[in-house]
């Protein structure tokens, strides 16, 4: 098997080394690298089939309860190609637990034995072979389910935070503001700005908003492709005939691993982008050597949803650089507020309740801001009719501004409540002048 140091791997930092001996380098490829794994996959299968062929004759000559064994064993034999490592992935602690009680039900065994030469109240006709080789089927099923779970391991490999030398990668750059500065509150972070800095402060935590919004997009619609790739395309029983396997599945199945990582990068340092240059780089290796206008269609997706996620993180990058040279005098790191929860708002005092919602005066913890919270409980909106309504309504209070009627601020929900937040036109022009 073509085992590889991938570019991936040697941003790897303390703790994540990696053993050229037993992990499938799955960022570089050659044209070997499919096939190899195809004979790895085939080995695989031949020794699944063997353990139930062992578990079959195991129970016709000494009825011995093998069912859950069986059970594992079928389970992997028969998962489609997006599963099958995954769930070998999953069985592990199952089969090693299986294994520990059946070396503690040996020690028993064996104990009992002891007991009966000192005592010659035991039988002497009790076998051990049984467990013995029960034991043997789920050592070489748990062996058969570790390979299996670490062909692709280094995909798994946890990003790093600094770099090799040990070091932060973002600079500090030391700023000083005039005792006597006037500072404001950034209505995007709810930090305190300098005056002088809120222009530049500004325009980039709106960049970083704006990034972290689309990234979250980006991020949703590669978990969907992931999905559609695994339905349609993974979904033979592992290995498949050796055609279809080398030039579809292998292929298909590194690019539902690739947006795996890509999912998993936080997107908040270079080394983030870095892992995205990458992967990007990764895809465009892939090829497909069959004519199939869907699969090449989501092998594009794929390429066009990574390379958007590169250069949205590189701005994002960019704009939390600057926004951190601002606030470096005080060693904050300042990020926009994404999500916000009803726990950053104080209730004040109920202000009216009606047949479906009660409204109350709130105030927002960090900032002191006023606001009216509506809060609609979802157990009250059973009928399909209601819920049009309240969708009606913050639609309605998104597209009309006046100074005589009160301005949608914020809309959000929980498991149980759907939460608007209402602000007067006079507030709104408080919080901006």
């Amino acid at each position: 098997m073509s085992l590889l140091v991938s570019p991936l791997a040697n941003l790897i930092g303390d703790g994540h080394a990696v053993d050229s001996d037993e992990y499938l380098d799955f960022f570089e490829i050659d044209e070997n690298t499919y096939p190899r794994t195809y004979l790895f996959l085939k080995a695989q299968r031949t020794i699944l089939e063997s353990i139930q062929q062992q578990i079959a004759k195991l129970k016709a000559s000494k009825d011995i309860n093998l069912d859950f064994v069986e059970y594992l064993t079928e389970s992997l034999l028969y998962s489609i190609f997006g599963e099958v490592f995954d769930r070998a992935k999953s069985l592990i602690p199952t089969i090693r637990k299986f294994i520990d009680n059946i070396d503690h039900q040996n020690n028993q065994v064996h104990g009992m034995k002891s007991n009966q030469n000192r005592s010659n109240n035991f039988p002497s006709n009790i076998s051990i072979s049984e467990p013995v080789e029960v034991q043997k089927i789920c050592q070489k099923l748990l062996s058969c389910a570790i390979a299996l779970s670490r062909v692709f391991s280094v995909i798994a490999c946890s990003l790093p935070t600094k770099t090799p030398d040990g070091e932060d990668i973002t600079p500090e750059i030391n700023y000083t503001p005039d005792i006597n500065e006037v500072l404001v509150v950034c209505r995007i972070c709810e930090e305190y700005v300098p005056l002088s800095l809120i222009e530049s402060h500004s325009k980039n935590c709106a960049k970083a908003c704006e990034s972290e919004i689309r990234i979250m997009s980006l991020d949703d619609r590669i978990e969907k492709l992931q999905q559609s790739i695994i339905k349609i395309i993974l979904k033979p029983i592992w290995p498949g005939n050796k055609d279809s396997c080398i030039n579809v599945l292998l292929p298909m199945f590194h690019v539902v691993m690739l947006l795996d990582k890509a999912l998993k990068a936080k997107t908040s340092s270079i080394l983030d982008a870095q892992v995205l240059s990458v992967i990007m780089t990764s895809l465009h290796q892939i090829k497909i050597r069959i004519d199939n206008q869907n699969i090449e269609s989501m092998l594009a997706k794929a390429r066009e949803l990574i390379n958007e996620k590169l250069k949205v993180c590189t701005t994002k990058t960019d704009a939390t650089y600057i926004l951190n040279m601002i606030h470096s005098q005080n060693q904050q790191k300042v990020s926009p507020i994404i999500e916000v929860t009803i726990a950053d708002f104080e209730l004040i005092k109920a202000i009216s309740s009606g047949a479906y919602a009660r409204v109350f005066l709130g105030m927002k913890k960090k900032t002191g801001d006023i606001y009216a919270i509506k809060v609609i409980p979802k157990s009250s909106l059973s009928q399909k009719n209601q819920i049009q309504r309240i969708l009606t309504e913050k639609d309605i209070l998104l597209q009309n501004e006046n100074p005589y009627i009160v301005n949608f601020c914020m809309f959000f929900n929980d498991t149980k409540r759907i939460i608007f937040i209402i602000i007067t036109s006079f507030s709104l022009l408080n919080i901006i002048y």
